[in-house]
């Protein structure tokens, strides 16, 4: 009920306010760190990393990282989810239909993440597409020209931006083996594998790791635990794009006119004189990452 907008000065009812906020974020963070699943792995600053520190306590053998040119190649086609809007009207074609029926996948990301394998290493490097093995192609596809909802994804630049389309006709572009089925069952043709990488199969790496952030979500709802519902929830749901973390970020540094600096971000006046912000990329040396990991979760999903 404060109006903040009137406040000009610190009151004992702003003070009591703050105390309850502080107190109330306290608990919070307390009630964080004291629980079970975080005092074993140990705390982090974000919550993709925190689940990523969870889940090494489940894993049974060690997951490796990806080599820069596998990573560049599969990257490529790391995409997001589909958000287009095929019939935004509901128009029954009969009197008897009256009812608009809408369908939900409970927890989409770990449903996929719990029910299937995962490649995990690379095994080899291929010119042709390899029939029930794990694998990323750089192809080309044929996508019938009256397909309602075309299932392959690509991005293109529109309007000065890239955006993800769904195109039908022939055209390029880097899938995993999961869409590549997928569009084939459809009628989708593929006509020509640039390149492609096979991968070994790892097993149902997430399967305890899921079921036992679910179990513990369900028991927390029924006992009206919402710390516990939603650490669980965010955990599940922040893993999996842990491992499609890109290891080049671009920094923001003050520019020390040596002729190697990056792009100009900003220039101001200072009491010292002229100063300018540049725009470097940098490469993280130590983060771990696995994005085949990653996209094989969102082609799935």
């Amino acid at each position: 009920k404060i109006n903040y907008e009137e406040i000009t000065k610190v009151t004992p009812e702003l003070l009591e306010y703050m105390e309850y906020d502080h107190r109330a974020l306290y608990e919070v963070i307390e009630k964080y760190q004291n629980w079970e699943l975080i005092r074993k792995a140990g705390t982090s600053f974000t919550m993709a990393g925190q689940a990523l520190r969870v889940f090494r306590t489940f894993i049974k053998s060690p997951i490796s990282g990806l080599q820069p040119n596998v990573d560049n190649f599969v990257r490529k086609g790391y995409y997001g989810g589909r958000t287009e809007i095929f019939k935004p009207l509901f128009l029954p074609k009969t009197k008897k239909i009256k009812t608009l029926k809408c369908a939900d996948v409970n927890s989409l990301y770990p449903t996929v993440m719990r029910n299937n394998d995962y490649p995990v290493q690379v095994d080899r490097v291929v010119r042709d597409y390899v029939e029930g093995e794990m694998g990323f192609y750089q192809a080309t596809v044929k996508v019938p020209e009256d397909m309602y909802v075309p299932p392959l994804g690509t991005i293109a630049e529109i309007d000065g931006s890239s955006k993800l389309i769904f195109p039908v006709g022939t055209f390029d572009g880097t899938w995993s083996s999961v869409e590549l089925d997928y569009a084939k069952s459809l009628g989708v043709e593929i006509l020509g594998i640039e390149k492609g990488f096979i991968f070994k199969n790892g097993g149902p790496i997430f399967k305890e790791y899921i079921d036992t952030l679910y179990d513990m979500r369900l028991r927390a709802k029924e006992e009206g635990d919402a710390v516990t519902d939603i650490l669980c929830k965010l955990l599940m749901n922040s893993l999996y794009g842990r491992f499609g973390l890109s290891v080049t970020k671009e920094c923001i540094e003050f520019d020390t006119f040596t002729g190697r600096g990056g792009a100009i971000h900003s220039e101001f006046m200072t009491k010292r004189g002229f100063a300018r912000l540049i725009k470097k990329k940098k490469k993280l040396s130590k983060t771990f990452t696995n994005v085949a990991i990653a996209s094989w979760t969102t082609s799935l999903a």
